[in-house]
């Protein structure tokens, strides 16, 4: 991984800022929502107090708990259309804030049978009552016949409903002082049966003045042979209203953005007083409210529950605090009893809501500005941090770069190419002082290898006159007549200082080309024929041994055309033989070598070149020392001895061959002054079954010496 990518991955660390950030808002938000909280229990508590205070509102409170069984009626929707569909009745849905605004069963159901209904109240104090029955067979009146009907009795009249068959329904009143019914124009009352279902709906409006009557209400079904009962035992009920007219008694106790609701021992709503701002969702983008404020709210800061309209009764003992989400800013709720009866249960419960918007939009302000700047912190360190690490990973390319530009093509190190292309830097730094000891190391590995490309040379001239001194005594033991013990040591003897003689020789040659290269002329070669005439001339110097010859013309149509080249043909026939006696030198026993020579165009040199390709069966090339094979003094396979060595060798030499590393040396050296290139590579050996190759324990490869040498027209 680069120094880039690890500064970068380092520096995504710091994006830990901004999460930081939102859990220290969060911990500092909790904390001032738990001080708003305590606050707000304290308003409510002095709230509850004053309450106390008036008897009025405390004597109402107590009627009314008194008041039992009773029923809630919610306020009314304005404009209320009776016509028995209860499209205005959104509680038969389930759609009502409060638990006590839900439709309401009748006790003592049969199974199958289904039977609700619900009371509100209109603004004019006009009462509406609603039912939905379903699971039996409605009958619709007739005279002298038993019918359906719903019985609404008071204390001194009572009112029945039934439907008629022309649709709708009719209602009837009896009071105590008439004693029989009579038609009531004064309620109005719509009755429909659903032909689908068989299910009934009916709405029905009574006047204003029953409002403070008990009632007892039931259903009487012919179908079934009784009345359904809305109470147990039928027992009157009482009617429960939101008491407008004591929210003067309450509103001056209230200020802006609260809501102050009171309910009866029962959990039926008594006054409400104050609005708040709801709405359902995330944070608008209003002022203050920004996306990531809008994103905090909702992952970090929203509170577990919604805002809904409170669930009383509770515990007598019990008291709440919470905070309910909301769209706009956040609801806190605080639920304390008023106060407690002789019976010590609860006069009533007393809620308080309170939102502080603006004190909200603030904070939500202060919030993003700071994640905003953590956020900004963060990216402005991972930029530095990448600035950085590109900047300091510029400059080890670049001195990387320079280091591989002071090697040759050979990679050869020499102090022109060091002087050219490495310039140590003058900075403090570490990269500076790793520049500098670099240069220094260059500098001393070019002095090595200047040292060891004149030792040859060297070691030529100073051990030439005492090998000669060696054998001038080795010849005058001889001439004074030895034994058969004494001659075999002094044989052995000059069989080694031979050996050593050719060893120097071989040094010598080689350093001598490397000199007079600088003096040799080219001429125009035609390639073609050179190399006809020189694989002829192998063929037969190193019989038995099999090369097989094969030269084409890839690039031009010309087969039998010239193939022209400047250099010098000697040297180039110097080089050949080097290659072709490595590749004799190599080969497995009854194994050819091939010699291939093709002219191709090559993208690399730029137009067209000689390719030659000598290829020999033997041990592969060590993984890694493709390219060293080419250095002085350097052998990095062990010669296979051959039955069919050269007739001019020595039987010694054909059983342990001389190989020296310097012949690969001198090709080298000669084709990089004929501006071509070289190179050797390693291939696995699949063996035919037709094959006259050993089958030898030993692993064999394909190992190829390849030559391109340019052709300039």
């Amino acid at each position: 991984m680069s120094l880039k990518r690890q500064l970068f991955l380092l520096g995504l660390l710091t994006l830990i800022l901004p999460w930081l950030a939102l859990r220290y808002m969060g911990q500092v938000d909790h904390t001032l929502r738990q001080m708003r909280l305590s606050n707000l229990q304290e308003l409510t508590e002095n709230t509850r107090r004053l309450l106390l205070q008036n008897p009025v509102l405390i004597q109402r409170l107590q009627v009314r708990n008194q008041a039992l069984p009773a029923t809630f009626a919610p306020p009314a929707v304005a404009d209320r259309l009776v016509d028995g569909y209860l499209t205005e009745w959104p509680a038969f849905n389930g759609q009502c804030a409060l638990t006590v605004c839900q439709a309401q069963r009748f006790v003592a159901l049969p199974t199958g049978v289904q039977a609700q209904w619900l009371s509100a109240k209109g603004a004019d104090d006009t009462l509406y009552l609603a039912f939905r029955l379903s699971g039996f067979s409605p009958v619709l009146y007739q005279p002298q016949a038993a019918s359906d009907a719903v019985i609404l009795r008071f204390d001194d009249e009572q009112f029945k409903l039934q439907a008629a068959r022309s649709g709708g329904g009719f209602v009837q009143r009896k009071t105590t002082a008439q004693g029989r019914w009579q038609r009531d124009y004064a309620s109005e009352a719509f009755w429909r049966i659903d032909d689908s279902s068989g299910a009934i709906t009916i709405e029905w409006q009574l006047p204003a003045r029953l409002q403070n009557k008990a009632f007892s209400l039931s259903f009487a079904s012919a179908q079934l042979g009784y009345a359904l009962f809305a109470s147990v035992n039928n027992q009157p009920m009482h009617w429960a209203f939101y008491e407008h007219a004591y929210v003067s008694h309450i509103a001056p106790l209230l200020g802006p953005e609260q809501r102050l609701m009171l309910f009866d021992a029962r959990g039926y709503p008594f006054v409400e007083v104050g609005a708040l701002a709801l709405g359902y969702g995330l944070p608008s983008l209003g002022v203050g409210h920004s996306w990531l404020m809008r994103w905090y709210v909702y992952f970090f800061n929203k509170p577990a529950q919604p805002y809904h309209k409170p669930n009383v009764p509770m515990l007598a003992e019990q008291k709440e605090q919470q905070w309910l989400f909301n769209r706009i800013a956040p609801v806190a709720r605080v639920t304390i009893p008023l106060g407690l009866d002789a019976h010590n249960q609860p006069l009533g419960w007393l809620i308080m809501d309170r939102q502080e918007s603006r004190f909200d939009s603030l904070l939500a302000q202060v919030y993003s500005e700071f994640v905003l700047l953590c956020v900004a912190f963060a990216i402005v360190v991972v930029l530095v941090l990448v600035g950085f690490a590109s900047l300091h990973s510029w400059r080890i390319r670049r001195l990387a770069a320079s280091a591989r530009r002071t090697l040759g093509e050979q990679g050869e190190l020499s102090m022109h190419l060091i002087a050219q292309n490495f310039k140590a830097s003058k900075s403090p730094d570490e990269i500076g002082q790793l520049s500098r000891s670099l240069s220094v190391l260059l500098m001393r590995l070019s002095r090595q290898q200047a040292y060891l490309r004149n030792l040859a040379a060297k070691l030529s001239h100073e051990l030439r006159t005492p090998i000669a001194v060696i054998q001038s005594s080795l010849d005058n033991l001889c001439a004074q007549g030895l034994d058969d013990g004494q001659a075999q040591y002094v044989k052995r003897a000059g069989e080694g200082a031979k050996r050593l003689s050719r060893t120097l020789n071989a040094m010598s040659a080689a350093n001598a080309l490397e000199q007079s290269l600088e003096a040799v002329e080219c001429e125009r070669v035609d390639m073609r024929a050179l190399l006809g005439d020189i694989v002829a001339a192998y063929q037969e110097v190193y019989a038995p041994q099999t090369i097989v010859a094969h030269i084409s013309d890839e690039a031009s149509t010309a087969q039998s055309g010239p193939w022209p080249l400047e250099g010098a043909p000697e040297l180039l026939v110097q080089m050949f033989d080097k290659l072709i006696e490595n590749a004799c030198q190599f080969a497995a026993d009854k194994t050819p070598i091939h010699f291939e020579c093709t002219r191709i165009f090559d993208a690399h040199q730029g137009g067209e070149c000689i390719r030659v390709s000598i290829r020999n069966i033997g041990p592969a090339l060590p993984k890694g020392m493709e390219q060293q094979v080419f250095d002085s003094m350097v052998s990095v396979r062990a010669p296979t001895p051959s039955t069919h060595a050269s007739e001019s060798h020595s039987e010694s030499e054909a059983v342990k061959p001389l190989h020296l590393g310097l012949g690969l040396y001198v090709a080298r050296l000669i084709c990089a002054f004929h501006q071509g290139s070289i190179r050797a590579f390693s291939e696995p050996y699949a063996q035919s079954e037709n094959s006259d190759a050993p089958q030898s324990s030993h692993r064999l490869a394909t190992v190829t010496f390849e030559v391109l040498l340019p052709i300039k027209q």
